[in-house]
């Protein structure tokens, strides 16, 4: 392949990212190639030490959400640059996927969780605050004036069990944020990788 035609590609296949970006990518490209047939070396020799159009323009995509998901911050652009990433190759597929989905999986348990026990001790205040609708209270707990005690214990029970619910969840979207995070992170550093050796 000639410069002419691996840089028409490139430039079709970076159409996505900013114009800006896009012409500093073709750039370096086209510099790149003048120096190295300047200095002798065969055009297509160099070119093809390059690497395809193609894995050049999707490790260029992926960075793009990667640096989307840093500065936003958002799940879904976290979730685009994983998914970009995957097309990098099978390495990616065993050793980003498989992880990633069984930490979602282990957030995922824990927002149940949270849910599960907040309903739990929502229950035990109803319980607290009307006990005739509790089956199996012994009715001569109610009738020997132990009610109060009963009902305030069912309603700080309750109270106690729903705040550690809330407490739960909270620390839930917090692990969620710092792995969504921690992902990115590692992303770029795959990128870096790929680069390197492709370079």
């Amino acid at each position: 392949m000639l410069r002419e035609e691996f840089i028409s590609r490139l430039e079709k296949l970076l159409r996505s990212i900013p114009e800006e970006d896009r012409n500093d990518i073709i750039y370096d490209y086209h510099e790149h190639i003048e120096i190295a047939v300047n200095n002798g070396l065969d055009e297509e020799k160099v070119i093809s030490s390059l690497g395809s159009p193609e894995s050049i323009a999707k490790q260029y995509r992926v960075k793009q959400y990667i640096t989307k998901a840093e500065s936003t911050g958002s799940t879904t652009s976290a979730f685009r640059a994983i998914l970009a990433t995957l097309g990098l190759g099978f390495f990616n597929i065993v050793f980003i996927l498989g992880p990633f989905l069984a930490i979602c999986g282990v957030l995922l348990a824990f927002g149940i969780s949270s849910v599960g026990v907040m309903i739990a001790g929502a229950g035990l205040v109803i319980g607290g605050m009307f006990p005739q609708l509790i089956q199996g209270i012994d009715m001569q707990v109610v009738a020997t004036g132990m009610q109060g005690s009963l009902t305030a214990g069912l309603l700080f029970g309750g109270v106690g069990t729903i705040c550690l619910g809330g407490l739960l969840g909270l620390g839930t979207v917090g692990l969620t944020k710092g792995f969504m995070t921690m992902t990115i992170k590692y992303l770029g550093l795959n990128i870096k990788i790929i680069k390197g050796k492709n370079d």
